[in-house]
């Protein structure tokens, strides 16, 4: 199987500062979000938006990048997109495609409607486009490292950065409750980041120490979101990958490696007592009676009975989930819940349609390169976790699956004019 990590080098490292500049960008607007304003939100109840300073016509600090990138990769699309391979033509043509049926289509009815400003709809429609940053981080982002896994690096890096702040607030005491009583010490969406963490660089051929620190510190960063589902998909995925690499690389150099990661992670949540109860005690909880898992069922029950009155386009850029009378629930805990009322059939069946084909690309390059293998696996997860929790293009966790969506199409170009 390959391990070839290094890029075609078109744009050297530092020949390019501005796709690099937009990268650590949305690490930094994520890390600062998880470590500090959502949850300050959720504890301090200020201000339903923390970043609206940060605020212009209506548009925060993501949809600001994502317009400008979005307004960049026009150009370079009829540029690059003949120089990648049919199954790569597809999805981007698919985006794009997807770009433009909000953009002429869904807007306009909206506008027409008159129930809400240009403002709005700008941002209804910028808060749906977080996937068409794909396509400028295929052809701009990932080729300004030299290697492909340094971006990796940067996001692994940043679950050092979120379980630092994960330990302040846990000192301050700036926590969040659980409904059955145990203290989260970060923002939820942080387990998105914590379990690449630990899947990408688990998932290596060849490990060094830096990728055990990594590993450890994606599990610890698990116990102190104290997220049950997440760690129901973790370790889901995480079997899944056993599975299938079991005959072909792992076995005993995994063993060890797994039984390291565990005696240290063990040793140090056993460090505090409180953390270790706290943990066991939320495990402990899982069970579908649980009330808060109930209460997703009804919203879904909801949602898609609001779908079944708007089945097309769902309800467009109102972005309503349910009929009136229900307006005051929380959103969906579920993509799927989500993009149905909202997108309706239309939307639901591009996400579909772009999810499978990733998995199916990258499972398939699995075979022969290890990089497409952990991005198979992140994916996974990250879908797992967006079907049950939180929204799929989430401001705060998006960027995982707009660099691993990238990085499947990048492998998968790259291996067929390798053969």
């Amino acid at each position: 199987m390959q391990n070839d990590f290094k890029t075609d080098n078109r744009i050297n490292v530092f020949g390019n500062i501005f796709p690099l500049a937009i990268y650590v960008a949305i690490l930094v607007f994520e890390t600062v979000a998880l470590a500090y304003f959502s949850l300050n939100v959720a504890v301090r109840g200020i201000s339903s938006d923390v970043v609206s300073s940060f605020r212009f016509a209506s548009l925060g600090v993501f949809q600001i990048i994502t317009l400008i990138i979005l307004l960049l990769s026009i150009e370079l699309y009829f540029v690059k997109i003949k120089n990648e391979n049919k199954e790569n033509k597809f999805l981007i043509n698919l985006i794009i495609l997807y770009a433009l049926y909000q953009l002429f289509v869904i807007a306009p009815f909206s506008y027409l409607d008159g129930s809400h400003k240009f403002t709005y709809i700008l941002y209804s429609f910028l808060i749906r486009m977080p996937v068409v940053l794909v396509p400028y981080f295929l052809w701009r982002v990932i080729p300004s490292f030299k290697k492909i896994e340094t971006p990796w690096l940067f996001l692994s890096a940043t679950s050092i950065l979120l379980l630092l702040a994960a330990y302040l607030n846990y000192k301050t005491g700036n926590i969040l409750i659980t409904n059955t009583g145990q203290p989260r010490y970060i923002y939820t969406c942080a387990a998105i980041i914590f379990g690449a963490t630990f899947l990408v660089n688990f998932f290596k051929e060849k490990r060094t120490l830096a990728n055990l620190v990594f590993m450890v510190t994606g599990l610890i960063g698990m116990v102190t979101v104290n997220f049950r589902s997440a760690y129901i998909y973790l370790a889901l995925v995480f079997g899944i990958g056993i599975l299938i690499n079991y005959r072909n690389r792992i076995k005993i150099k995994t063993v060890t490696t797994l039984a390291i990661i565990i005696l240290a992670l063990t040793f140090i949540v056993f460090q505090d007592k409180l953390l270790w109860v706290s943990f066991t005690e939320r495990v402990k909880s899982i069970s579908v009676e649980d009330a808060n898992f109930q209460g997703r069922i009804s919203d879904w029950r909801l949602a898609y009975e609001y779908f079944a009155e708007n089945p097309i386009n769902g309800s467009m850029f109102k972005n309503e989930y349910y009929t009136s009378i229900y307006q005051d629930h929380y959103i969906p805990h579920s993509f799927v819940f989500e993009i149905l009322p909202t997108q309706g059939m239309v939307g639901m069946a591009f996400y579909l349609v772009l999810i499978i084909k990733l998995l199916l690309i990258s499972f398939r390059n699995s075979k022969i390169d290890t990089v497409s293998f952990a991005m198979f696996l992140v994916l996974l997860f990250y879908v797992l976790f967006s079907s049950f929790n939180v929204t799929l293009t989430n401001p705060l966790d998006v960027l995982v699956m707009i660099l691993t969506s990238a990085v499947i199409l990048f492998q998968n170009n790259k291996l067929t004019h390798q053969n």
